[in-house]
């Protein structure tokens, strides 16, 4: 009954580790060989500047 229950866990252990390499190995594969974005035709133009909040920018002091 050992054996059974040693062989059990190897069997778990290295199945386990074969989906992880495939998970990684998919992973990379994707990353790997991603297509470059293209611009879309609309985007073109340059886009607004975000609204401003009313803050004074980081270099201002309340003081000044």
């Amino acid at each position: 009954m050992r054996r059974r229950a040693r062989d059990t866990v190897i069997v778990s252990v290295a199945g386990g580790l074969i989906v992880i390499a495939a998970i990684v190995s998919q992973t990379l594969h994707a990353q790997a060989t991603a297509p470059d974005p293209t611009p879309s035709a609309h985007s073109s133009a340059p886009t607004a500047a975000p609204p401003t909040t009313g803050m004074p920018a980081s270099s201002q002091t309340p003081g000044e």
